[in-house]
């Protein structure tokens, strides 16, 4: 049995150089496969059908990885790119909603209101508080893609109303 260290095991697969390895981009399918069926990886095992084709792309994987001396071998190189992918769906759509956050204060969002309800101008507020006008009457008309800011606002809304 191999010797595997905790430090190898766990290297950003990333920085491996995979010149002529036309079996990592099966295992990349794979993973991505295996991240589709189980993003959160709550599952201990994964039972894939003899005779399909990602049955035949794990052996293919297994045999060539099995012969290669430079990398971890068989699933361990498609449990390395399982961890990456499952990492970058992590960080790239961690709450639900397309489009930006907004990058405002509760306090600013009071103001809008505030200055929109006395009838004050909106080039100087916009000036004054350094955003633009835009912004301010997408606050205004809640015309925001993320869920959680149109609630934040509808509450600030509310409270300015009363």
């Amino acid at each position: 049995m191999a010797n595997i260290t905790d430090k190898k095991l766990y290297a950003p697969i990333q920085n491996v150089q995979f010149s002529n390895r036309d079996y990592i981009e099966k295992a990349k399918q794979i993973a991505k496969k295996i991240v589709e069926y189980d993003p959160e990886g709550t599952m201990s095992e994964y039972h894939i059908k003899k005779g399909t084709q990602t049955a035949e792309d794990v052996a293919y994987v297994r045999d060539k990885a099995s012969e290669d001396r430079d990398i971890l071998k068989g699933d361990f190189v498609i449990l390395a790119y399982v961890d990456m992918f499952r990492e970058q769906k992590k960080s790239v759509a961690p709450i639900e909603g397309k489009g930006k956050f907004l990058k405002m204060s509760d306090k600013l969002i009071r103001a809008i209101f505030e200055n929109d309800r006395d009838g004050g101008k909106v080039n100087d507020f916009c000036t004054k508080n350094r955003i633009t006008r835009t912004k301010y009457y997408r606050v205004l008309k809640m015309d925001l893609k993320q869920p959680r800011d149109i609630e934040r606002i509808e509450r600030i809304r509310k409270e300015v109303e009363k």
